[in-house]
């Protein structure tokens, strides 16, 4: 990290990450490599740094499945769109793109989301959609109106849209 001091009592610590092209990425879950393979048009081999960290691999669409690691995606810079619908994720498996700070469209309905603390730093964020598993766990407990239930992405400033999907809520629960 490099310090620079902008004034006397203020210090901003930067680092700068230089990824080796060649460097091999995993993917310990299966069906998120596959997706990755059919976006990145690359069906065999080894997956690169140069093969998912590439301004031209800015969109991945898992589809329906079993995913329940997204591991491998902080190596995916560029990502702006993703959607990891109905899969198996919980709120843990959101720290491994909370450094995807291109993201402007997020959508993870039918999964296990119950806790959303790590999409406070996607902070170019336009579009959230979230699922069942995440309001139901305020609706079970009456806690719908304490503030804290949505504070971490409450200050994102480009947040255009939160849709908490596939819920059966009237307006005045909310």
């Amino acid at each position: 990290p490099m310090n620079l001091t902008v004034e006397s009592n203020i210090t901003v610590n930067l680092s700068l990450v230089v990824l080796d092209p060649t460097q091999v990425v995993t993917f310990p879950d299966d069906d998120l490599e596959a997706a990755i393979r059919n976006s990145v048009y690359k069906y065999s081999g080894d997956l690169t740094i140069a093969d998912v960290c590439n301004p031209d691999f800015d969109f991945l669409w898992t589809g329906e499945g079993d995913i329940a690691d997204l591991s491998g995606l902080e190596y995916c810079r560029h990502l702006k769109e993703l959607y990891v619908l109905g899969n198996d994720i919980d709120g843990d498996d959101l720290e491994t793109i909370s450094t995807n700070y291109r993201l402007l469209e997020l959508q993870l309905d039918k999964n296990n989301i119950e806790d959303i603390d790590y999409l406070a730093s996607l902070h170019d964020l336009e579009l959230l959609i979230l699922g069942p598993a995440f309001i139901a766990q305020y609706a079970n407990t009456n806690a719908l109106d304490d503030d804290d239930d949505l504070e971490p992405i409450a200050h994102l400033p480009y947040l255009m849209l939160l849709s908490l999907t596939d819920l059966d809520l009237h307006e005045d629960a909310l």
